[in-house]
């Protein structure tokens, strides 16, 4: 099956400039005809795009479900760049919900990289009644403090636990 975004030129509010935003995404049968066989064998076929601006009406753009093209999944609240021909998500919100402002965009694969990259440690153990617990750290961005955080517990009914910080020169996760 192929998936194919409606996209709106308008400017949001926040933006300055107007984007292409996705406004739905819906799958089409793969049998629809291109110049080079069936859809489901061209991707980012223009036929298939023309397809459904002539039976829905508006601008489409195919979009990969496995990212194999436009480089991301076209969905709610992402845009599609076309210089660049990708869908971009949307600048990410940190753990307070505070807008990530000094995230960018790599133009590399079109995903939103924080200004220290994410915690290489992601797995700990703890240990009680001489049993060892694994646990996850489960990273999260503070844009006030510009660092990752994540919380330890220290028993394994996962109570009392204590915040940390990432530390990339030493990388390890250091008690606040």
């Amino acid at each position: 099956m192929a998936h194919f975004a409606k996209i709106v030129l308008e400017t949001k509010e926040g933006e300055n400039e107007p984007k292409w935003w996705v406004k739905k995404v819906i799958v089409v049968g793969n049998d629809i005809p291109t110049a080079n066989g069936p859809l489901g064998e061209n991707d980012k076929a223009v036929e298939g795009e023309n397809w459904c601006k002539k039976l829905f009406g508006g601008e489409w753009k195919q979009t990969s479900y496995n990212n194999n093209f436009r480089y991301n999944f076209a969905g709610f609240d992402r845009y599609y760049d076309p210089e660049a021909d990708a869908f971009v998500g949307p600048r990410p919100i940190d753990s307070n919900g505070i807008l990530c402002n000094s995230f960018t965009l790599n133009t590399t694969n079109y995903q939103w990289e924080a200004p220290v990259p994410i915690p290489s440690v992601t797995t700990y153990t703890t240990e009680e009644d001489g049993v060892t617990y694994n646990w996850s750290w489960m990273p999260f961005w503070n844009e006030e403090t510009l660092r990752w955080e994540a919380w330890h517990y220290p028993n394994k009914e996962g109570v009392n636990g204590t915040k940390h910080y990432w530390n990339p020169e030493t990388s390890e996760f250091v008690a606040i």
